[in-house]
This record gives structure tokens, C-alpha cells and sequence, in this order.
């Protein structure tokens, strides 16, 4: 078979002590960066920052207390709405609560009876328009009661009183204006009188109209605020909102377990987003372990050797490594959106190194160092560059998740390819043939000619 033409990997692959010198310096240091990395479930991270709605979102958050998620509270009965209500704006962690239990108001009997004696006293009230006879009006005596105000206000136990100072001018430009009107004085006086007289008969005509109006039940209550706050079998609903924001997982978890130690059977849109949050988390990381023991069991079947199926690993393993550490080094996180990368990197890494594997098994030879075969080398760079273009331009999205999800994806693809084309062939090329599964692999006959005549 034709062996790798010079290049880059066959240079490396010369010279495995330098290679695997080098290798273990770099992926040292991107260890460090992986260490730095950290999961981030704020879902505001991952959209575009400069759009105007993730804009306007920090600015109300900034501004206004509430302006998050609220939890939902159902409850069977306006006592129990009241009594919740009552025991939930306790909490520091609730800004406000909505519903419609409180718009009803307490001892409704009562102060109907109150209404009704107020409706009696007011029954014979003259018209509104009948002019209203009262004393006249004495400009001498108003000038003699403000200055006696005037006398008081100037008492040293008032001095510090509230209002001092502008009462006393207010007094003094009174007097001033009273003195200065002479014997027009009496006739805009008596006008004040009628224009108060006539303004207090209209606000007790008033008072006596709604004096009559009965108790206030659910049916006074608007049809679209009753809606949004009772279901149809007459229970109440309480909106519970935050006093902080609640897109970090550290305030939505304590949110959710403050309020619950009050309503067990709280539910809402923090609740949703936190269970599918640590569900997808979860389920990643779930799916990931599976995955590898499930890719472990079949490589051991297919290499029957510890040291083979570590072999086979060990690009997987640089490439998650260096991917991690590229993040870590540049300050990006793993989130909601690109955990996905995880697994599509675990697939392209393992495999990678079980193709470099089984060139190596096929075609060892105790007598001549192992080089990687061309066809091998070519089909790995080619499958690994276009899939490196395809993730990697996901980079370019205005979105901030799917933009860390090619970086990822691109970094780990391109990680696992240089490991298995650079590092690996330079390890096979140290390691004997004792690794080799004491079972003669099953392969077709055209290539079984070829490896006996690579021995």
C-alpha cells in the first residue's frame, strides 16, 4: 500500500518524542483553560445583545422591581387567596402579587348600613343651582381673625412649626389685600361665599348618588382583569412576582424554593424553565457518559485490548481537552445551546483514532516504523475539514449561542483531527506489537493479501 507523502503529519510522525513532547506542553496548557470554564444557564446570554428587545429587557430590569418572571398560585377560596397573599409579600424575594381577593372589600354589611343613614341625612338637600342663604360677609372681622393668627404664628413655641415662615407671609399679603380692596372688600367676599356655598351643595349631591350603591361583588370587577385572575369553578389566582431577576439559576432556584415553602403547589414560568434547564443539563451530561460506555463496550469488542481501546480514545480525548480549553482561554461558557457539541465530538473523535487504529493493525510491521497510509490520512483531513467548515460557520450567527456552538464544534472537530493525524501515529509509532488482540481481526480476503505482503 502507499504510505503518507511528506507532510506535516508524516513530519511529526518522524520524530514521535518531539511530537508527543510538544503535544503533552499544549494540551497542558489548554487543561489549565479547561478548568476555567463553567456553565452559564442565563437564556439572556444566547441572544443577540445589541437587538432591541434584549435592550429594553435590561432596562427594565435595571428600573423596575418586578419586571421578571412570576410565579402562579391557585387557591379554592378568597380566604385562603387573602391569607396566601398576606403570608407571600412577606417573602423579600416578592416585589409584588396581583389578584383580585383584595379588590373585594372586608365588612361589606356594615358599610352599606353606614351608606345608607349618610343617603337619608342628604335626602333633602336643595337643588343643585338653589342659591344657599348664609351671613355676609365682613371684611373688618376676616382683617381682625388674620391678624390674630398673624399674632400667633409669632409665639416662640411656633417658630420651628412647618409652614411658618409662608404662613406668615400669606397672612400679610391677606391683610394687605383686604386693606387695599376698601369698599369692594364686602362684594368679592360674598362672591367667595356663594362660589364655596354652590361647590359644597354639587359635592353633596354627589356624595348622597353614591351613597346608595350596594356591595361590590366579582361580577363589578372588569371581565379581562377576573379572567386573567379566577378560572371558571371560581377559584383565585395569585401572580407572584420577583423582587430580582430571575435569569441567573442562583436567584430563579431560590425564588422557587421560597415560594414553595409557602404554595407547595406554585407553578409558572420560572418553574418551567428551571426544570427544563437542569433536564437538558442533566440530560447531556446523561446521554454523554452512556454514550462513552457504550462506545468503550464496542470498542473493546471490536480491539479486545486495554491498551488498544485507550489508543483509540486518545484523540476524543485531546479533542474535548483542547476544545474546553480554547473556551476556558477565551472566556466563553458552556450553555442551554451548544452542551449539544459534547456528543457530536465524542462521535468524530473515536472516529477518528479507531481509523488511524486499524491502519496501524492492518498494516504493522516489526521490523519497519509505522507510518500513516495516504489513502487513511487524506480521507480523515478531508472528512474533518468539511465538517470544521460546516460547524465552524455557525461562528459567524448574531446569535450568541449558536455562535459558541460552532467555536466549540469547530475547535473540538479540528482538535481531534490533528490528534489523530499528528499525535496518534507518532505514539503507534514507539508502541510493539504485543498490543495486538490475539485473535487475527476478520477482514476481507484482497486486504488480508495486502497486510501479509506489508509483513
Amino acid at each position: 500500500p502507499r504510505e503518507a507523502p511528506a507532510s506535516w503529519a508524516s513530519a511529526w510522525a518522524a520524530r514521535p518524542g518531539l511530537a508527543l513532547g510538544i503535544g503533552l506542553a499544549v494540551w497542558g496548557l489548554l487543561a489549565v483553560g479547561a478548568a476555567r470554564v463553567h456553565y452559564d444557564a442565563n437564556l439572556l446570554h444566547l441572544q443577540a445583545q445589541d437587538h432591541p428587545s434584549v435592550r429594553w429587557q435590561h432596562r427594565l430590569l435595571a428600573s423596575t422591581r418586578g419586571a421578571s418572571w412570576h410565579a402562579l398560585v391557585w387557591a379554592d377560596s378568597r380566604a385562603e387567596a387573602l391569607d396566601l397573599k398576606a403570608r407571600l409579600e412577606a417573602l423579600p424575594e416578592v416585589s409584588r402579587i396581583t389578584e383580585t381577593a383584595s379588590l373585594l372589600p372586608d365588612d361589606q354589611e356594615h358599610k352599606a348600613g353606614l351608606l345608607s343613614e349618610i343617603r337619608e341625612r342628604l335626602a333633602r338637600l336643595p337643588e343643585v343651582g338653589v342659591k344657599l342663604m348664609h351671613l355676609r360677609a365682613s371684611p373688618a372681622a376676616l382683617a381682625r381673625e388674620v391678624d390674630q393668627l398673624a399674632r400667633q404664628l409669632r409665639e416662640p413655641v411656633l417658630a420651628d412649626t412647618p409652614c411658618h415662615d409662608p404662613l406668615l407671609q400669606a397672612c400679610a399679603q391677606l391683610t394687605a389685600a383686604i386693606t387695599g380692596a376698601g369698599e369692594k372688600a364686602s362684594g368679592r367676599l360674598s362672591s367667595l361665599d356663594d362660589r364655596m356655598a354652590a361647590e359644597l351643595l354639587t359635592n353633596l349631591h354627589r356624595l348622597r348618588g353614591v351613597a346608595g350603591a350596594g356591595t361590590i361583588g366579582l361580577d363589578d370587577i372588569p371581565m379581562d382583569f377576573r379572567e386573567r385572575h379566577m378560572d371558571r369553578e371560581g377559584k383565585f389566582l395569585l401572580r407572584v412576582f420577583a423582587a430580582d431577576e430571575l435569569w441567573e439559576p442562583g436567584p430563579l432556584k431560590h425564588f422557587i424554593d421560597t415560594v414553595s415553602a409557602v404554595a407547595p403547589a406554585a407553578t409558572g414560568k420560572p418553574y418551567t424553565t428551571h426544570e427544563g434547564l437542569e433536564g437538558m443539563r442533566l440530560g447531556f451530561l446523561k446521554a454523554g457518559v452512556l454514550a462513552l460506555l457504550a462506545i468503550t463496550l464496542v470498542l473493546a469488542m471490536d480491539l479486545r485490548s486495554v491498551h488498544l481501546v485507550l489508543l483509540a480514545l486518545a484523540p476524543l480525548t485531546g479533542g474535548l481537552l483542547a476544545a474546553l480549553g480554547v473556551m476556558g482561554w477565551l472566556g466563553l461558557a458552556l450553555n442551554p445551546a451548544n452542551l449539544i457539541a459534547l456528543p457530536l465530538i465524542l462521535g468524530v473523535g473515536v472516529d477518528n483514532g479507531v481509523h488511524v487504529l486499524h491502519d496501524w493493525l492492518h498494516r504493522a510491521n516489526p521490523i519497519k516504523r509505522y507510518r500513516l497510509h495516504a489513502g487513511t490520512l487524506q480521507g480523515i483531513l478531508l472528512a474533518g475539514a468539511t465538517t470544521v467548515l460546516g460547524f465552524g460557520a455557525l461562528a459567524l450567527s448574531g446569535h450568541q449561542g449558536l455562535r459558541s456552538l460552532g467555536l466549540l464544534l469547530a475547535v473540538g472537530v479540528a482538535s481531534c483531527m490533528f490528534s489523530s493525524l499528528a499525535l496518534l501515529p507518532a505514539l503507534l509509532r514507539g508502541v510493539r506489537l504485543v498490543a495486538v488482540p490475539s485473535t487475527p481481526l476478520r477482514l476481507p480476503q484482497t486486504q488480508t493479501a495486502t497486510v501479509a505482503r506489508a509483513g
